[in-house]
């Protein structure tokens, strides 16, 4: 009886499509990882990484931009047309800028970036392009997930992870490393367009100039989300950065993998959580925090059972997969995945109250212990690196992970779950 009244619930509906969605895009994933794996060496491989890992700092303009159009678009539907246009501007001009600064201080620095490697204005280019289009796209992702229309954007991310490798993998014959930015930049716009009829007729999108008024909204309730999205980012991006200038490109490559591994996790996790912005940001709009709780409850009694049986699963399996997976030069992986991985199912504890607490414009608790984690990260994987080695950035990354969350869980706990 309460299982069938859970799986009525359109959040329910919408955390099974996106767990749907997740299963068939780590099947994609394994599949097409292992022959690009085997396509190119470690070092063009952590070459190619770290060059998407720059392109991807495209995100540092968006100020939590994103986050803000799925909680409007679900809280303000009559205006979801200048919603949309607002940010599209704003995305378009901005990100335009952005993109150009990062191609040139990328190849006016690649000698000291990319050690032992020296990457063409071409390849530097061209990943940010695609990542600029790929930015445009997920503007209609957000007003879908707004509308809680999850069935269609997790469709749409299937089709989208399978054009990235089908794109990339005929070009590696022909074009060898560079079929990965040019592949990677056509599968953007073929995403890009299929995004756009998949939004056909499920909003209004008629065109309206920029809204001052709106973008003050997007922006102001953005810049208190800014520091999740920012901390988000420098997880995936500061560690490859310091093995890159610490150790070397087939570093790179290993740590690529590592988190490769653990997005298939990152994403299962963060696909289930997905819905509860939407659903916590309505139901704080219209007052109702009895269902609020009962959405905490649910999500955090399901997500810790998934974490402890995920870790006790994934870590005897690690050694067997990863070797079948990526072959025996990459071994280095195991340790380093396994560690990252306890990391993100350490993170799924406090997935569901971060979650909610954003949907309810709670900030303050969410920034600070983010914060915090950064400027551990700062302080403890450089060092560690140095001193112990390679596993020494691991060591220091599940420090700065678990340290804040326990400072966070104490509080919340001593507040009596402040909702």
């Amino acid at each position: 009886m309460v299982l069938s009244k859970l799986l009525s619930q359109t959040v329910s509906q919408n955390a099974i499509a996106n767990a749907i969605r997740t299963v068939l895009q780590v099947i994609i994933g394994f599949f097409g990882s292992f022959i690009l794996i085997r396509s190119v060496s470690s070092v063009e491989f952590g070459a190619w990484a770290l060059n998407l890992t720059f392109a991807s700092f495209l995100g540092l303009v968006d100020f939590g931009i994103a986050t803000a159009i799925i909680k409007y678009t679900a809280s303000e539907t009559k205006n979801i047309n200048k919603i949309f246009w607002t940010a599209m501007f704003y995305y378009g001009t901005v990100g335009l800028l952005a993109g150009t600064i990062i191609v040139s201080i990328q190849y006016w620095l690649k000698d000291t970036l990319y050690h032992g490697y020296s990457p063409s204005l071409l390849f530097i280019a061209t990943a940010v392009v695609g990542t600029y289009i790929s930015w445009l796209a997920a503007n209609f992702n957000n007003i879908l997930n707004g509308l809680q229309i999850m069935k269609r954007t997790s469709a749409l991310e299937v089709i989208k992870s399978a054009l990235f490798y089908l794109c990339i993998i005929p070009l590696i014959p022909k074009f060898h490393l560079y079929a990965f930015p040019l592949g990677f930049m056509l599968s953007n716009i073929l995403g890009f367009v299929l995004s756009y009829y998949l939004i056909k007729g499920k909003a209004d999108l008629s065109f309206h100039k920029f809204d001052i008024e709106i973008f003050k909204k997007l922006i102001t309730y953005g810049l208190k989300s800014y520091g999740m999205h920012l901390t988000a980012l420098f997880k995936m991006s500061f560690i490859k950065i310091v093995t890159s200038q610490i150790f070397n490109l087939q570093y790179v490559a290993y740590v690529e993998m590592s988190q490769k591994i653990g997005s298939y996790i990152r994403q299962m996790y963060s696909s289930i959580n997905s819905p509860l912005l939407p659903a916590a940001s309505f139901w704080h709009a219209s007052g109702d925090k009895t269902k609020i709780k009962k959405l905490f409850w649910y999500s955090q009694s399901i997500f810790t059972g998934l974490g402890i049986l995920g870790t006790i699963a994934f870590i005897p399996l690690a050694p067997f997969l990863i070797t079948s997976w990526l072959g025996s030069s990459y071994t280095a992986v195991i340790p380093i995945a396994i560690l990252e991985c306890i990391s993100i199912f350490g993170n799924m504890l406090l997935g569901p109250i971060f979650t909610i607490y954003q949907g309810m414009g709670r900030f303050k608790p969410i920034l600070t212990t983010f914060a915090l984690t950064v400027i551990l990260m700062l302080i403890l994987l450089p060092l560690l690196g140095n001193v112990i080695g390679f596993h020494g950035l691991y060591y220091g990354f599940i420090v700065a992970e678990f340290v804040p969350m326990l400072i966070f869980f104490t509080w919340f706990l001593k507040r009596k779950m402040p909702f």
